[in-house]
Protein backbone atom coordinates (compact mmCIF):
# COMPACT_ATOMS: atom_id res chain seq x y z
CA UNK A 1 0.00 0.00 0.00
CA UNK A 2 2.79 2.33 0.69
CA UNK A 3 5.80 1.33 -1.40
CA UNK A 4 8.37 4.00 0.14
CA UNK A 5 7.42 3.41 3.59
CA UNK A 6 10.32 3.07 6.38
CA UNK A 7 9.82 0.63 8.51
CA UNK A 8 11.84 0.09 11.71
CA UNK A 9 11.08 -2.10 14.51
CA UNK A 10 12.65 -2.76 17.89
CA UNK A 11 13.26 -6.00 19.76
CA UNK A 12 14.56 -6.28 23.41
CA UNK A 13 15.98 -10.10 23.26
CA UNK A 14 18.27 -11.56 21.31
CA UNK A 15 15.69 -14.47 20.53
CA UNK A 16 13.03 -12.08 19.02
CA UNK A 17 15.30 -10.51 16.99
CA UNK A 18 16.19 -13.47 15.64
CA UNK A 19 12.61 -15.02 14.78
CA UNK A 20 11.75 -11.27 13.37
CA UNK A 21 14.78 -11.43 10.97
CA UNK A 22 13.73 -14.59 10.11
CA UNK A 23 9.79 -13.84 9.34
CA UNK A 24 11.63 -10.38 7.33
CA UNK A 25 13.01 -12.98 5.21
CA UNK A 26 10.37 -15.27 4.62
CA UNK A 27 8.01 -12.39 3.87
CA UNK A 28 10.56 -10.84 1.55
CA UNK A 29 9.96 -7.83 3.57
CA UNK A 30 11.76 -4.53 3.94
CA UNK A 31 11.21 -3.94 7.42
CA UNK A 32 14.58 -3.44 9.69
CA UNK A 33 15.10 -4.88 13.00
CA UNK A 34 17.00 -3.49 16.13
CA UNK A 35 17.47 -4.59 19.01
CA UNK A 36 16.76 -2.05 21.75
CA UNK A 37 15.38 -2.13 25.47
CA UNK A 38 11.85 -0.76 25.58
CA UNK A 39 12.68 1.21 29.26
CA UNK A 40 15.51 3.04 27.73
CA UNK A 41 14.27 5.43 24.71
CA UNK A 42 17.13 7.45 25.09
CA UNK A 43 19.12 4.73 23.17
CA UNK A 44 16.40 4.28 20.64
CA UNK A 45 16.80 5.54 16.82
CA UNK A 46 17.57 9.35 16.66
CA UNK A 47 14.88 10.03 13.87
CA UNK A 48 11.27 11.00 13.42
CA UNK A 49 8.39 9.12 12.46
CA UNK A 50 4.80 9.86 11.22
CA UNK A 51 3.39 6.47 13.13
CA UNK A 52 5.06 4.92 16.12
CA UNK A 53 2.82 1.46 17.14
CA UNK A 54 3.47 -1.01 20.15
CA UNK A 55 2.45 -3.93 21.66
CA UNK A 56 4.07 -3.58 24.74
CA UNK A 57 3.55 -5.97 27.94
CA UNK A 58 0.73 -4.94 29.84
CA UNK A 59 -0.49 -7.63 31.93
CA UNK A 60 -0.27 -6.94 35.69
CA UNK A 61 1.12 -10.47 37.88
CA UNK A 62 -2.38 -9.96 39.74
CA UNK A 63 -3.64 -11.01 36.08
CA UNK A 64 -1.77 -13.98 35.41
CA UNK A 65 -4.53 -16.28 36.27
CA UNK A 66 -6.69 -14.90 33.70
CA UNK A 67 -4.49 -15.33 30.60
CA UNK A 68 -4.97 -17.89 28.46
CA UNK A 69 -2.19 -21.12 28.02
CA UNK A 70 -1.49 -20.63 24.17
CA UNK A 71 -0.52 -16.85 25.35
CA UNK A 72 1.36 -18.32 28.08
CA UNK A 73 3.11 -21.15 25.45
CA UNK A 74 3.61 -18.65 22.56
CA UNK A 75 5.15 -15.47 24.20
CA UNK A 76 7.99 -14.72 26.92
CA UNK A 77 7.11 -13.46 30.41
CA UNK A 78 8.73 -10.52 29.74
CA UNK A 79 6.72 -10.08 26.45
CA UNK A 80 3.65 -10.39 28.81
CA UNK A 81 4.04 -9.09 32.23
CA UNK A 82 4.38 -5.63 33.57
CA UNK A 83 4.63 -5.24 37.76
CA UNK A 84 1.82 -4.80 39.81
CA UNK A 85 2.52 -0.97 40.97
CA UNK A 86 3.24 -0.12 37.47
CA UNK A 87 0.90 -1.58 34.44
CA UNK A 88 1.70 1.59 32.44
CA UNK A 89 5.48 1.62 33.01
CA UNK A 90 6.19 0.73 28.94
CA UNK A 91 3.52 2.97 27.70
CA UNK A 92 5.09 6.13 29.39
CA UNK A 93 8.58 5.34 28.33
CA UNK A 94 6.92 5.20 24.93
CA UNK A 95 5.04 8.25 25.20
CA UNK A 96 7.52 10.63 26.38
CA UNK A 97 9.57 9.02 23.23
CA UNK A 98 6.99 10.12 21.01
CA UNK A 99 6.74 13.37 22.03
CA UNK A 100 10.14 14.64 20.58
CA UNK A 101 9.74 11.92 17.71
CA UNK A 102 6.48 12.24 16.12
CA UNK A 103 6.18 14.03 12.95
CA UNK A 104 3.57 16.98 12.61
CA UNK A 105 -0.15 14.89 12.63
CA UNK A 106 1.76 11.99 13.75
CA UNK A 107 0.41 8.44 15.34
CA UNK A 108 1.42 6.91 18.55
CA UNK A 109 -1.05 3.70 18.63
CA UNK A 110 -0.77 1.30 20.92
CA UNK A 111 -2.96 -2.31 22.47
CA UNK A 112 -3.85 -1.91 25.88
CA UNK A 113 -4.78 -3.44 29.00
CA UNK A 114 -8.68 -3.18 29.38
CA UNK A 115 -8.26 -3.07 33.17
CA UNK A 116 -6.02 0.30 32.27
CA UNK A 117 -7.83 1.54 29.82
CA UNK A 118 -9.25 5.29 31.73
CA UNK A 119 -5.50 5.16 33.45
CA UNK A 120 -3.76 4.91 30.01
CA UNK A 121 -6.09 7.90 28.72
CA UNK A 122 -5.45 9.83 31.47
CA UNK A 123 -1.56 9.38 31.40
CA UNK A 124 -1.47 10.09 27.66
CA UNK A 125 -3.84 13.12 27.62
CA UNK A 126 -1.72 14.48 30.96
CA UNK A 127 1.24 14.41 28.02
CA UNK A 128 0.07 16.77 25.76
CA UNK A 129 -1.81 13.35 23.23
CA UNK A 130 -5.61 13.49 21.90
CA UNK A 131 -6.53 10.38 22.54
CA UNK A 132 -9.54 7.77 21.18
CA UNK A 133 -9.84 4.29 22.93
CA UNK A 134 -11.43 1.51 20.48
CA UNK A 135 -12.73 -1.59 21.62
CA UNK A 136 -11.89 -5.05 20.64
CA UNK A 137 -14.27 -8.04 19.08
CA UNK A 138 -14.90 -8.63 22.78
CA UNK A 139 -16.23 -5.28 23.60
CA UNK A 140 -13.23 -4.43 26.11
CA UNK A 141 -11.21 -1.16 25.05
CA UNK A 142 -8.05 -2.58 24.00
CA UNK A 143 -6.41 0.13 21.30
CA UNK A 144 -5.30 3.34 22.40
CA UNK A 145 -4.97 6.06 19.49
CA UNK A 146 -3.04 9.33 20.04
CA UNK A 147 -1.94 12.66 18.45
CA UNK A 148 0.03 15.19 19.90
CA UNK A 149 -1.77 18.14 20.73
CA UNK A 150 0.04 21.09 18.33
Amino acid sequence: LYPNAKVKGLESSDEALQVAQKNVQLLNSKVVFEKADALQPEAWPDEKWDIILSNPPYITHNERNEVQENVHSCEPNMALYVPNEKPLLFYEAIANYAQTRLNKEGLLAFEINPSFALETKEMLENKGYSVQLNKDFYEKERFAFATLNQ
